[in-house]
């Protein structure tokens, strides 16, 4: 009796578990052929694989901890391929009082707040969109505060909108070139004690009486 009842509470046990398991290779296989495609740069069949993988996900989201982050990773890249169609009105910023809730992914908030910038760059400046988008890059800042891409992109928005570090004013003068950042001697410094040394060449040394020459030794003793 007891190997009955054991057997009859295993079996849906291992039933479900190899639903699971099944889900989760479907999920895997779909997000293999959606990567597939970004390293392809095929980004609108990217986007379509991450729509279908979103799609036959199914059971695989109620995985502990694999699950639903892979979920989040699969809207997060389909996001990134979203951007680089250019399709920018697809990625809409959160809202200051719901990005903790609404769009949890940092990459994906990421991705709208570079979308968002695109799309403000080529309207009216005037407009305020700069604004948000400083506002979103900070949201992710906040979850994310080493995000580096998150941080430069910050940076940048704040200069373009004065807000931000001043610029040096030297900044034409000094410009890079191809040997690097052309540097200056310290103001006040005298120049005069450094000395170029040119070595001479071999019948400029027999020309020259003192050429090698050195002061008449003096011996010890």
């Amino acid at each position: 009796m007891t190997t009955v009842v054991a057997r009859a509470v295993l079996a849906p046990v291992l039933f479900g578990t190899g639903i699971l398991c099944l889900a989760a290779g479907r999920l895997e296989q779909q997000s293999a052929q959606a990567l597939r495609h970004m390293a392809s740069m095929s980004f609108a069949e990217a986007v379509d694989a991450y729509d279908r993988l979103e799609e036959a996900a199914g059971v695989a989201v109620y995985l502990p901890v694999y699950g639903a982050g892979r979920l989040e990773e699969a809207r997060a890249r389909r996001a990134v391929a979203t951007y680089w169609l250019s399709d920018y009105a697809s990625l809409p910023l959160p809202s200051p009082d719901g990005a903790q809730t609404d769009t949890p992914d940092p990459d994906l908030m990421l991705a709208a707040a570079n979308a968002a910038y695109r799309a403000a760059a080529e309207a009216d400046r005037e407009s305020g969109g700069m604004a948000k988008v400083l506002e979103a890059y900070a949201q992710v800042l906040e979850r994310v505060p080493g995000h580096v891409d998150a941080a430069y992109n910050y940076e940048l928005v704040a200069r373009q909108l004065g807000g931000g570090a001043v610029p040096d004013e030297d900044a034409e003068a000094a410009a890079p070139t191809i040997h690097g950042t052309p540097g200056a001697p310290p103001e006040g410094a005298d120049m005069g004690q450094f000395k170029v040394v040119i070595p001479k060449r071999g019948e400029e040394r027999q020309e020259d009486s003192e050429a090698g020459a050195g002061r008449t030794r003096i011996r010890r003793g």
